[in-house]
């Protein structure tokens, strides 16, 4: 066996013995490790990938720490948030470091292996989406493209339609489109604020936009009516369009009975949307 074979089994059997791969430690007769040794290696691993967590998805790990003591173990779930990550890290450990990653494998188990959660708490599926969206407008880059200042917003405001029409915009590739099951931007505002409703508080569909202050880099949560919502769907990510022409494809991708409303309706609602849009960072000027 050559030094770089073995130094591979090696880690591979550590990484065995770490993470619990397939639900089981080897032992030590797959690679000896002092047992006190072993378990400051769990401790360390269990807080390093927790955090991860607990940063992308904050508010549905609270959501689930709320139901799994409710449930009291009941449908072989965990007694809480702590022990469903361990469970996940013997499943599904990722390959990497990224807080994407970890994120998307910690959903995908949670599918696959924690379905009752689900069952309990329907809107908890929403909650992820969100959150994980929240991730995204955090740590995407939004080239090309660049947002308004203070006094362009302003310049915008008061502008006449021409000017208006005139401007070139894109979709922010940060930013994201969501169609969700349950209001979960007000479940998750309700949350951040300490307050855990009840099930079923939030069961109507919404369409949100999860996108990234310009000002502050936060993230920015919106809901629109489908109206709206088309506005953003229209709008190409990352490739400039002229607002003229953003706005004759939008009434184009209208329900029958909205491109027959007046034209200042339409107006109003294609102009209110770009311009909270803009501010939002959900779109970016040209």
């Amino acid at each position: 066996m050559t030094p770089s074979s073995d130094l591979a089994r090696t880690l591979s059997l550590f990484a065995d013995r770490l993470f619990e791969t397939g639900g089981r430690d080897p032992g030590d007769a797959a690679l000896a490790i002092a047992p006190s040794r072993l378990a400051v290696y769990h401790e360390l691993l269990h807080k390093n990938y927790g955090s991860m967590l607990r940063f992308a998805f904050t508010q549905a790990l609270r959501l689930a720490d709320a139901e799994l003591a409710a449930a009291r173990g009941a449908d072989g779930l965990p007694a809480d948030a702590d022990e469903l990550i361990r469970r996940f890290l013997s499943v599904e450990p990722a390959a990497t470091h990224s807080t994407r990653e970890i994120a998307d494998r910690f959903r995908h188990y949670l599918e696959s292996h924690a379905a009752a959660l689900f069952g309990r708490r329907p809107e908890l599926a929403s909650l992820l989406t969100l959150e994980r969206a929240e991730l995204r407008a955090a740590y995407h880059t939004d080239d090309p493209g660049r947002s308004p200042d203070d006094a362009e917003l302003a310049a915008l405001a008061t502008s006449d339609v021409a000017t208006f029409l005139a401007v070139r915009v894109l979709r922010a590739p940060s930013a994201s489109l969501l169609c969700l099951d349950h209001a979960a931007t007000a479940l998750h505002h309700r949350l951040r604020h300490g307050e855990v409703p009840p099930v079923g508080a939030h069961a109507h569909a919404e369409r949100a936009v999860v996108a990234r202050d310009p000002r502050t880099l936060a993230p920015t949560f919106a809901t629109w009516d489908e109206a709206a919502f088309r506005v953003l769907e229209t709008a190409p990510e990352g490739t400039p369009i002229v607002l003229e022409e953003l706005a004759v494809q939008w009434i184009a991708a209208l329900p029958e009975a909205d491109r027959a409303r007046d034209e200042e309706w339409q107006l109003a609602t294609f102009a209110t949307t770009v311009a909270s849009s803009l501010q939002s960072g959900a779109l970016r000027l040209a």
